[in-house]
């Protein structure tokens, strides 16, 4: 009873975090969105207060950049590079990490219009690299590799790490090292959830100084999507 019991509170847990990150997710999303439109619409602004200077209407000029400031000025720390969705959140991942002073690289082919729920496979990635930041952290020179690729109908998703030994040797079922094991370490059941929901598959591999995960996740049909 104490078994099933504690096997429902995790379960409870792990769905909370699930519906934290996904509401999370969706904001920066909606976030980035914003950012493509307003840089869509910076030309036009930059035209209108041009022709302002070159009228000497230094008033209305003023005012003009005023009301745009207030209106935009929070959107404007970031600004992607490009259409994907995956940007935010490689972008904040992968910068908190280097300043750790880890080294990262990724290697991002995905095609811009996969069916794949766009929150499903940030939400992986996040926790991925969470995992990986936090085993370097304390290494004297950690390397982290992302790599995402699209293999027939799946999205593959390999991330590689530095490690202080092997892992799966040390610890075989992955059990977090943190205080309170019931409140952390959710982010792998998180990841294995995600997976399995997406009919995929995912898998580990360790040596004396290296960890990686790799995983599958099948893209819906269009019919699916609709």
């Amino acid at each position: 009873l104490c078994q099933s019991y504690q096997e429902k509170i995790r379960h409870s847990l792990v769905e909370q975090q699930y519906e934290l990150q996904k509401a999370h997710f969706a904001e920066v999303q909606t976030a980035n969105q914003a950012l493509r439109e307003l840089r869509h619409e910076l030309k036009n602004y930059m035209f209108y207060m041009n022709y302002l200077i070159d009228q000497g209407d230094f008033d209305r000029l003023r005012a003009f950049f005023s009301e745009f400031y207030q209106k935009e000025h929070r959107n404007l720390y970031e600004i992607s590079g490009s259409n994907s969705f995956l940007d935010p959140v490689l972008q904040q991942k992968l910068t908190a990490a280097r300043a750790l002073g880890i080294e990262v690289t990724d290697h991002v082919l995905l095609p811009e219009d996969d069916a794949l729920n766009d929150l499903d496979l940030c939400i992986v990635l996040s926790n991925l690299i969470d995992n990986a930041t936090e085993a370097c952290r304390e290494l004297e020179h950690g390397v982290i590799d992302i790599r995402l690729k699209r293999v027939k109908d799946y999205i593959s998703v390999v991330v590689e790490n530095s490690a202080s030994g092997d892992v799966l040797k040390e610890n075989p079922t992955l059990q977090t090292g943190k205080p309170s094991p019931a409140l952390h370490g959710l982010g792998l059941a998180v990841i294995r959830q995600i997976v399995e929901r997406c009919e995929g598959s995912i898998e580990f591999e360790s040596g004396c100084d290296v960890f990686k995960v790799m995983l599958m996740m099948k893209v819906p049909s269009k019919e699916m999507t609709r």
